[in-house]
């Protein structure tokens, strides 16, 4: 009887069809969730992207107008804006402002939003298929809210170099460590890269060191020599974000004015000027510029413009601190490292008033790529030029605050940081403090 496999093929081939069917539907399946979930991370991603351009529009807002609430004229400045290239993602902004405030304020889920500071919660859809947020910590300051801050090298050249800090409003200048503030005297730079800090010999700073963002604080914080950075500092910390150093503008409104001559149109030797515009002070005899304002306060101090300042000659710049707080706005250079006075080539004009770095802030344009001042007895100031090197000289006591592009500290100085210099108002600035997504 001759054998058949007729019989047995039929099950096996649509035993094998069935097998397939159910690997093709299998894959199916599994590719479509796949594209699923592609397409939701897809639009998960949109969602933040769109959230995250709404917290820009937001900072910028704030950085413009800090009092600015996320309402114009009583109403969401951003809600459910679209974005241009997508019309139908969209976001809109909450905002906490307690820059101002006295007390913490409470925004959404809870969080704390303490004095001086700025909570904004961007809501980001992406179409209507994902809806994601993100918030951002907002700080408020002034552009000192360091004793000494650099854009790039922050280097102390002396063998021992101390940095303290007090409060000009409610104390006299310090006469020993017992006055001074434990833990205040912040320093920093938005450097990350190596010796962004560097010390050549020893250094002691009361407070904390900052260093750029991503940055290795052992490689970027280069203590001088058996020291430690524990031993430097009382924290080396890194910043989530660069500290912003806006450019210096020049305010409107000052009255040009000519420097006074005297006989034969020379210099006196003594000149007295009044806020105002004036040109280059540039002189290599000893002349006495007094700089006296009419009365001004911290908010509406006397405001002075010069192209530049050089005193390397001899000469010397006294300022009234009598007659309200003395800004003054510079174009150029500054050099106050002149020899031929007996006392620093800057100084206050009454000693018996306890002289205030409050009462002279001086701020150097983006043309003001130099600044050299020299302690021949204490000095009282605060400098600002961003895109400066600003170089300290002497053995002397230096009290205020010094922010420049690279700050290089010559000497042993003592230096006090005044922290009351955070409370100023010519040039307030918004850095970001910290971001989540949610």
């Amino acid at each position: 009887m001759r054998k058949t496999s007729r019989g047995i093929t039929i099950p096996v081939v649509l035993l094998i069809i069935v097998i397939v069917m159910i690997i093709g539907a299998t894959t199916a399946i599994i590719a479509n969730r796949h594209s699923l979930f592609i397409n939701k991370d897809k639009f998960n991603t949109r969602a933040f992207y769109v959230a995250e351009a709404g917290l820009s529009r937001a900072i910028v807002q704030l950085k413009e107008n800090a009092d600015w609430d996320g309402t114009t004229d009583g109403k969401p400045t951003f809600e459910k804006v679209s974005m241009q290239n997508s019309p139908e993602d969209t976001f809109t902004v909450r905002v906490y402002n307690n820059f101002l405030g006295n007390t913490d304020m409470t925004a959404e889920k809870g969080i704390t939003v303490p004095t001086k500071s700025c909570y904004i919660v961007s809501e980001g859809w992406a179409g209507t298929r994902s809806q994601k947020f993100m918030g951002c910590m907002l700080n408020y300051g002034s552009v000192f809210d360091y004793g000494l801050f650099a854009d790039k090298t922050l280097t102390f050249k002396g063998t021992n170099i101390t940095i303290d800090a007090y409060n000009s409003a409610t104390q006299n200048p310090p006469a020993s460590k017992a006055d001074t503030l434990e833990g205040e005297a912040d320093t920093g730079t938005n450097s990350s890269s190596a010796n962004s800090v560097a010390f050549s010999g020893n250094g002691i700073i009361d407070g904390g060191i900052a260093v750029g963002p991503g940055a290795d604080i052992n490689n970027a914080i280069s203590p001088g020599g058996s020291q430690t950075i524990d031993d430097v500092c009382t924290e080396a910390t890194v910043l989530e974000a660069k500290k912003q150093m806006p450019e210096v503008e020049i305010p409107d409104g000052l009255v040009w004015n000519p420097i006074p001559t005297g006989v034969g149109g020379k210099v006196a030797t003594e000149v007295t000027l009044l806020p105002g515009a004036y040109s280059s002070i540039t002189t290599a005899n000893k002349t006495s510029y007094i700089l006296t304002g009419t009365g001004g306060t911290n908010d509406n101090p006397n405001v002075f413009y010069f192209k530049s300042i050089d005193l390397a000659g001899g000469a010397t710049i006294k300022v009234d601190n009598t007659k309200g707080p003395i800004v003054v706005y510079v174009d150029g250079d500054i050099n106050l490292t002149g020899h031929g006075a007996a006392q620093q080539n800057l100084w206050f004009s009454d000693t018996s008033v306890n002289p205030k770095p409050t009462d002279l802030r001086i701020y150097g344009t983006s043309n003001c790529r130099s600044v050299n001042l020299t302690g021949r007895s204490d000095s009282f100031w605060a400098v600002y030029a961003p895109n400066a090197l600003i170089t300290l000289h002497g053995n002397t006591d230096f009290y205020g605050s010094a922010v420049g592009k690279s700050i290089l500290v010559k000497g042993n100085p003592n230096f006090y940081y005044d922290i009351s210099l955070k409370d100023t108002n010519d040039m307030k600035v918004v850095d970001i403090g910290s971001f989540q997504r949610f």
